[in-house]
């Protein structure tokens, strides 16, 4: 199964069903460790924020995590399309066109109770403006604005996803 760069770890955990499931980003030894590959393959996150590593090592405060926002399954966490396919779309389509909005077509609303790619903060819902806050589209510029190969903060920066060949 090909893991896309989600932000599984929001603090640690992701939820699958019923039962919580644990998911470690830094200790190989721990049986739920996820090996990550490339530069920049991760994020250390303190309070829902990219912040540098050295908050994840020797205890810490960071927690590790994957870069969220690959809404469309490419290689790519893409917000102006210059890749293509921006990773937007997916997030802009699935409520401009959801059951409700019909005919609306307002960014503003909000869908629940989905699941979908473009999910970029796991909880249930599209939500593109914040009214959820974070919205939607927050992990998508977060991961890009802040990826530590962003030196100029720039949203056409694309972040490529770094998986080994098999």
């Amino acid at each position: 199964m090909k893991l896309w760069m989600t932000l599984l770890a929001l603090c640690g955990y992701i939820s699958l069903n019923s039962q919580t499931v644990t998911l470690n980003f830094a200790d190989p030894d721990d049986p739920n460790y996820v090996a990550t590959w490339g530069a920049n393959a991760r994020a250390c996150l303190l309070g829902g924020i990219p912040v540098d590593t050295t908050n994840c090592l020797s205890g810490g405060a960071g927690v590790w995590a994957m870069w969220a926002g690959n809404t469309n399954g490419d290689d790519v966490i893409d917000y102006t399309g210059a890749s293509g396919a921006s990773d937007r779309t997916p997030l802009t389509s699935g409520i401009l066109l959801a059951d409700g909005n019909l005919g609306l077509f307002s960014l503003s609303f909000i869908v629940t109770g989905v699941y979908s790619n473009a999910d970029t903060n796991l909880d249930g819902n599209l939500d593109y403006t914040g009214a959820a806050n974070p919205s939607d589209r927050t992990p998508i510029t977060r991961a890009i604005q802040l990826h530590p190969g962003n030196t100029t903060f720039s949203l056409s920066f694309l972040v490529k996803e770094q998986l080994p060949e098999n």
